[in-house]
């Protein structure tokens, strides 16, 4: 079977995120999700960064869209979104090259901030 755009996407992400916390020496678990509408609604990827110097990880959760600008998110995955923030968690949104270039960053500055990539 074919790899879809967004499972392409999914992919690079992970790439990315894992030779991220190598290259910082984070430790990396995470989750990758296919919904099914009847769970409880998450985001694609979500799991916790841990630095050697950190007693806890630091929660993020990525919302994957395809890279070519042509997905959208729903108002579900909007207001999961705004949820998890609220909630304190990382959630981001990663639908392009630039983003995924700013969520690395963020890995590698040991989280410094909010990674938002996108405004809910």
């Amino acid at each position: 079977m074919a790899a879809t755009p967004e499972s392409r996407a999914k992919a690079a992400i992970l790439n990315a995120m894992k030779g991220a916390c190598t290259r910082s020496g984070a430790m990396l678990y995470y989750e990758s999700h296919a919904g099914d509408g009847f769970s409880t609604p998450t985001l694609d990827i979500t799991g916790t960064i841990k630095f050697p110097e950190n007693v806890w990880g630091i929660p993020f959760a990525v919302e994957v869209k395809r890279f070519d600008g042509k997905g959208k998110l729903t108002g579900r995955q909007e207001k999961t979104i705004r949820t998890m923030r609220f909630g304190g968690i990382a959630a981001v949104v990663i639908a392009s090259d630039a983003d995924l270039a700013i969520f690395t960053h963020w890995i590698l500055s040991r989280c410094p901030s909010l990674p938002s990539t996108e405004t809910i």
